[in-house]
């Protein structure tokens, strides 16, 4: 139907499109494709399209590819060999852009080696002449060249038909040779614009997002040269950034990268706590040594390090965000509240091993004064793993209460951050786990276990 109207009322029409509108009416069916393909009618339309854009330095059109080509490679979203959507490299050599699997595929392009081998083999006698002016090269990172196997085979069989035509085969390769290095001069221009063109709007992107709060994301993210931000879509195009399509294309970044903040703290997390854990120890370990310099039979008997790691206090600066500067001087800040929290600790130690010990003997437990039960002659605990008898206060200082971190495993632990603190210090935190109150068979043999202590020399 549209095709019925005058050309002339199409040309109005069709000029309030751009290069991306015209690209996206050539694929809705085979009559607009045809129509749009046509360099006589359209030619203008597609420069006036391209003009629509408003891109500060678009280059007009190369002479050696038409509108629809040129609107193709530069403002298209699909791989041209598989057709996938995604993030591409644009080969302005080639006329055409590939995704990374494409580009790495000997499918697309061959190295230099191999082309030569390819040009032996398949010309003989006749592959003596300098090949490489007449196949334009593409040269990823400055260094190795690639080759594409489709011009490749069109210079194999273009030189084939003109065997026996000495004339023919001068004037084609003359021709051929010119064409390759206007490719490759005007190539290096719009490849130059090209990457300056994305840069200037993913840095416009990456200045809106630091002004959300996205900073310490980006500042990984540079370091990959903002690839995975360039994954995203809507990223690499080539087109102004507005207002109006920041609005509309944030939530999709948006969502990425709090899919990317989220494997990063997976993947730095468990470093910064190690780092942290180990700063927060060497605090502990100068406040407890003090100007002695060594440890004495109070510190023994108090919370050790792995104790002091897992009090809420400490706790909250070691797992804060992973964004978050935490110095040895913010720990030091915190443990001027060290003396109260160990006489929390060493008053909820006793009343621990109290109830334990009044539910064995089936007295109930009060909230104040229950610590007495530990005075009586009865009260003896168990350890079941080095099947000691001890009392209070020495049960505090024993060593299997404290584990060593190797004779457990991670995965033992609904708390994660319980192990870590373990690696960190040698030992674990003290636990209840291996004690058990003393049962009334074993009053004597824990009676007798006692006396052996007491008239022990040393």
């Amino acid at each position: 139907m549209l095709l019925a109207v005058p050309l002339d009322i199409i040309h109005e029409i069709f000029g309030y499109l751009d290069s991306i509108d015209l690209l996206n009416l050539a694929r809705t069916n085979k009559q607009l494709r045809d129509f749009l393909m046509s360099r006589k009618k359209t030619k203008a339309m597609w420069r006036v399209a391209r003009q629509n854009l408003n891109i500060e330095g678009l280059p007009d059109c190369p002479i050696y590819m038409s509108e629809p080509a040129y609107a193709n490679i530069t403002f298209g979203h699909y791989c041209h060999k598989c057709l996938r959507l995604g993030l591409h490299e644009v080969v302005w050599e080639f006329s055409a852009r590939y995704c990374a699997e494409c580009l790495k595929s000997h499918e697309v392009a061959w190295p230099e080696m191999y082309t030569d081998i390819y040009f032996t083999r398949v010309l003989g006698d006749r592959s003596q002449f300098k090949w490489t002016h007449y196949l334009v090269c593409y040269s990823p990172d400055g260094t190795r060249k690639l080759y594409p196997c489709s011009a490749r085979e069109k210079l194999v069989r273009e030189i084939t038909e003109r065997t026996e035509d000495e004339d023919a085969m001068d004037a084609y390769l003359v021709d051929t040779r010119d064409l390759v290095e206007t490719i490759q001069s005007q190539a290096r221009e719009y490849h130059d614009w090209y990457k300056s063109t994305l840069s200037k709007r993913l840095q416009n992107i990456v200045a809106k997002l630091r002004e959300e709060g996205w900073g310490a994301d980006l500042n990984k993210m540079s370091e990959e040269d903002f690839a995975p931000l360039r994954s995203y879509p809507n990223v690499t195009i080539l087109k102004p950034l507005t207002n109006d399509e920041w609005h509309d294309i944030r939530g999709h970044i948006i969502a990425g990268l709090e899919q990317y903040r989220e494997a990063r703290i997976r993947r730095e997390r468990p470093a910064i706590l190690r780092a942290r854990l180990s700063d927060l120890r060497r605090v502990v370990c100068e406040l407890q040594l003090g100007t002695r310099g060594y440890r004495t039979p109070e510190t023994e008997y108090g919370p050790q390090f792995a104790d002091i790691a897992l009090m809420p206090e400490f706790r909250a600066l070691v797992e804060a965000s992973i964004d978050v500067e935490i110095k040895r001087s913010t720990f030091r800040g915190v443990c001027s509240q060290l003396p109260a929290l160990f006489a929390r600790f060493n008053t909820n130690r006793p009343a621990i091993l109290a109830g334990m010990f009044s539910q064995r003997i089936g007295r109930p437990t009060s909230p104040t004064g229950c610590t007495k039960i530990l005075d009586l002659a009865i009260a003896w605990f168990h350890c079941d793993g080095c099947k000691r008898y001890l009392r209070s206060p020495g049960v505090f200082a024993h060593q299997c209460q404290r584990p060593h971190y190797r004779d457990t495993e991670r995965e033992e632990f609904d708390d994660p951050y319980v192990y870590d603190v373990a690696v960190a210090s040698t030992f674990h935190a003290w636990s209840t786990t291996k004690l058990r109150p003393v049962l009334e068979e074993d009053l004597g043999g824990a009676a007798i276990a006692h006396c052996i202590m007491r008239t022990r020399p040393g």
